[in-house]
């Protein structure tokens, strides 16, 4: 009986010592992304980095941040002179992030950019590309969820954000960094209001 309390022991601290070696090796080899911050009107070179899919292509393609403004809503619209015909479903909005962005491309013919996958990072919350909204202020992307740019061309744009999850607060001062590619490199654009 003493025998097996015993052997029953040593087993137990064997599997025991089995999952802490185990714990410590998945920690110490766990895959992590780099990262890379920048300041605003910094180019930032994608070399390859994308959002979400490798076809994007972004060898050659360049992105700053020139310039961001919180708008209320009706601010928005006014902006964009759609407060005379405002979307609809969109009037609970208190804020929207107008974040103006410069992109460049270089030798790249059949790269694109997947916009709606940008996203503004903050210190407890993020802001999210509004599809509805960026219709509003670029009419002529017609819907268009991501943009290619002509070869060796550069272009610059607005892109609206409102806040995930139908949180709101006043960002002036936040230190907000706009993430432009997440994979093999996540690459962000550091900027405050």
């Amino acid at each position: 009986m003493k025998a097996k309390k015993i052997l029953l022991c040593a087993v137990s601290l064997v599997l025991l010592l089995l999952i802490v070696v185990r714990i410590v090796h998945v920690n110490t080899n766990v895959l992590t992304i780099p990262e890379e911050r920048y300041a605003q009107n910094q180019w930032v070179e994608l070399n390859g980095a994308f959002q979400e899919m490798d076809d994007e292509n972004t060898e050659g393609y360049s992105v700053r941040i020139l310039g961001a403004e919180q708008l209320t809503y009706n601010e928005f619209l006014e902006k964009y002179g759609a407060s005379e015909n405002p979307p609809e479903g969109k009037d609970d909005i208190e804020t929207v992030l107008d974040v103006e962005y410069e992109f460049r491309n270089v030798g790249n013919s059949d790269g694109y950019l997947l916009l709606i996958q940008y996203m503004i990072a903050g210190p407890y919350y993020s802001l999210i590309f509004d599809s509805t909204l960026w219709s509003v202020c670029t009419p002529t992307g017609e819907g268009q969820l991501a943009t290619a740019l002509q070869e060796d061309t550069t272009y610059s744009f607005h892109i609206p954000y409102i806040f995930a999850g139908g949180f709101s607060k006043d960002l002036e001062g936040e230190k907000l960094a706009a993430v432009v590619s997440r994979i093999p490199v996540k690459k962000m654009i550091e900027f405050t209001l």
